[in-house]
């Protein structure tokens, strides 16, 4: 192990991926404020060997540039 590396608590990390997640979620927020035209949601649904349910949403737009 590496000395001089800093170790984190599992909240620090999941305070800090909720953080960057806000962060983010707002973002997407403006940028789909700004669109004056439509957006295409496309979802996919499967299922994993572990049978582990997964679901996608994929956004298609136009943005202004």
């Amino acid at each position: 192990m590496n000395p001089d590396a800093c170790l984190v608590s599992r909240n620090t990390i999941k305070n800090y991926v909720l953080k960057i997640h806000m962060k983010e979620k707002n973002m997407l927020k403006e940028e789909f404020r700004k669109i004056k035209n439509r957006i295409c949601l496309t979802s996919n649904l499967w299922t994993s060997l572990t049978g582990e349910g997964y679901i996608a949403l994929t956004a298609h737009y136009v943005d202004t540039n």
